[in-house]
């Protein structure tokens, strides 16, 4: 466990570390979700856009998604995307969720084959 709950604000130059790969992750998640890649209105290089996301806090909406994501998927997704890095769940965490989620949707008869 442990380490390294540094503290106070966001962004900074903090080290790139697991808390990265969930971020990233969770953009990826949502990504897959929506069928369509996040600020594609805003067409900018990669380091820019990304140094927005930090600095700003920008996030993609996931209003449009509601309908048909299960609420709990949407929350690990934006827990992700957490701005205070510490609060960001471990990938055990995330897939713990996905495979809750695909479970339940074979329960609801969602998927092929078993």
């Amino acid at each position: 466990g442990g380490g390294g709950g540094g503290g106070g604000g966001g962004g900074g130059g903090a080290a790139i570390g697991p808390h990265t790969d969930v971020f990233s992750f969770g953009v990826l998640l949502w990504e897959l979700l929506a069928v369509r890649v996040p600020f594609d209105e805003r067409a900018t290089a990669l380091g820019v856009l990304l140094a927005r996301i930090d600095d700003a806090e920008l996030r993609p909406s996931v209003d449009a998604l509601r309908a048909h994501v299960p609420r709990e998927l949407l929350r690990v997704v934006r827990q992700c995307w957490s701005t205070a890095r510490a609060a960001r769940p471990t990938m055990t965490a995330v897939v713990r969720v996905l495979d809750s989620c695909l479970a339940a949707l074979g329960d609801d008869g969602g998927g092929g084959g078993s």
